[in-house]
């Protein structure tokens, strides 16, 4: 029975908690450009990665069909990450009960269903919660396969995993790298051996499609990517975030010493299981890799390393259920984690790691504008978010975006020229410059203080400031 009620149970307090906070922060940030694009048709949305969309198609498509049955209301469009995300739970589980023992698959479950970082971007309107169920699903059937190799389905379950991996997130290749990695680890199994051989080299022949548009993302993104390198803090702190707190890091270290201890004490002959330094491989060495690669080809990013956390959960769970593996010692090592993990606070919008007020700042302008005012929008990239807020409908009419934004004179812009046209364009209008970030996104900011007379502005949470002005007699266009 507990076979079927404890991932029944696992799946149901990951979907459900999570589902009571799915509405408590905007549709921000990368979730509009999902979203407005998932709206394209099929052909259109399979053609965006040869447009610079940094990522495979995979999740925008599912997204596709789903807001055709269910709309694209923050309600809507977050379950389906969110599904993502409690399966994910399910199958962190089902490896920790088949490599060592139910309680190592609770504790694994548990670390990711209590995780901040998981809360968060298990509810995001993005790729991410696909890729770490397709990365918890992978190491499954990788593991079930070294099992028992003669098991078709979990040949078959392994290359689905993978294509969806692959289909989700480039980032998945180190996903697939670390499976031959771990194939050659255990060697001796020839048959296994041959099985993962297979998985892979099917995952290759279903990339071919997108062999050549990933080689040009990545050209373009090594050249003009938005992030930095990493400082020498970002290593540590990334683990410290999937853990919650350096706590509960310090805890598990506790437990493992304690735990080392009471073996040698007990001096009970127990098999070692090889899985626990080869799932520690699996999530350190894509994690180190993508750090020190980050100081040339910047990559080393939350949600772009976030995938390593599942291999980290399970090495953590395992290592505990090999430990203490009493049921009695087994008990209180869980609740020692659990108490500490149940320390984090996801109670109110600034207790996420990122969030917007996107809707409170354009319900600000709407209030505070009419049809004498002009918007600029900047950077251009926020006319999504702008838009769902704004106005529902223009942001569902893809065809016809831009040309019902500028019929109620909204005008995204790229620079300060591209400003100072459109703003040329109606001297007698006053101006609402709705602008969404912060250092280095000042010169229209200037001009129009230099310009024109400001005479109201407000500032929402974390970066979203609008500014009100009305036009001098003469409009300073050369300042």
């Amino acid at each position: 029975m507990l076979n079927f009620y404890i991932p029944v149970a696992l799946f149901l307090i990951a979907f459900v908690w999570k589902l009571t906070f799915i509405g408590t922060r905007d549709i921000s940030i990368d979730e509009p450009f999902t979203i407005y694009n998932a709206q394209r048709s099929l052909k259109e949305i399979l053609l965006l990665p040869t447009h610079n969309e940094p990522n495979p198609p995979l999740f925008m498509i599912l997204l596709h069909f789903w807001i055709k049955v269910f709309g694209i209301t923050p309600y809507s469009v977050r379950i389906i990450p969110l599904i993502f995300n409690a399966t994910t739970a399910v199958f962190l589980y089902f490896s920790g009960k088949k490599i060592m023992n139910y309680h190592a698959g609770i504790i694994a479950s548990g670390l990711f269903v209590l995780s901040s970082y998981q809360f968060y971007f298990g509810m995001e309107t993005r790729t991410y919660s696909l890729l770490l169920c397709a990365t918890a699903a992978a190491i499954y059937y990788l593991f079930s396969l070294l099992e028992k190799p003669d098991k078709k389905h979990f040949l078959l379950g392994l290359i689905i995993s993978n294509i969806v991996l692959i289909y989700s997130h480039y980032f998945g290749w180190f996903v697939v790298f670390m499976e031959f990695i771990t194939a050659l680890i255990y060697f001796k199994n020839n048959k296994a051996l041959i099985k993962v051989s297979i998985a892979l080299f099917s995952t290759a022949i279903a990339f071919i499609p997108m062999a050549i548009t990933f080689i040009k993302q990545f050209l373009i993104s090594k050249d003009n990517s938005w992030m930095r390198p990493p400082d020498s803090t970002a290593y540590w702190k990334e683990i410290t975030m999937f853990m919650n707190s350096p706590v509960v890091i310090s805890t598990i270290l506790y437990l493992f010493a304690f735990g080392m201890l009471f073996l040698f004490i007990a001096r009970k002959p127990t098999k070692f299981k090889s899985e626990i330094p080869v799932l520690f491989i699996f999530w350190i060495v894509p994690y180190s890799i993508m750090f020190l690669v980050s100081s040339k080809v910047p990559m080393f990013e939350n949600r772009y390393v976030m995938y390593n956390s599942i291999a980290l959960y399970l090495f953590i769970g395992i290592s505990i259920g090999y430990l203490y593996q009493t049921r009695k010692l087994m008990l209180i090592a869980a609740g020692i984690i659990v108490l500490f993990v149940m320390g984090i606070k996801l109670q109110t919008k600034k207790e996420f790691i990122a969030h917007r007020e996107v809707q409170q700042a354009v319900n600000y302008l709407k209030d505070n504008t009419d049809q004498d005012y002009i918007t600029i929008i900047y950077p251009h990239w926020a006319d999504y978010g702008f838009a769902y807020y704004y106005d529902l409908n223009v942001f569902r009419d893809i065809n016809n975006f831009e040309e019902h934004l500028r019929s109620r004179d909204v005008y995204q812009v790229w620079s300060l020229d591209d400003a100072i046209n459109y703003i040329s364009k109606y001297p007698n209008q006053k101006i609402a410059f709705f602008k969404n970030g912060g250092i280095g996104y000042n010169d229209i900011e200037n001009y129009l203080d230099s310009a024109s007379t400001r005479t109201d502005s407000a500032f929402f949470e974390d970066c979203i400031n609008i500014f009100l002005y009305t036009r001098q007699d003469t409009l300073n266009k050369t300042n």
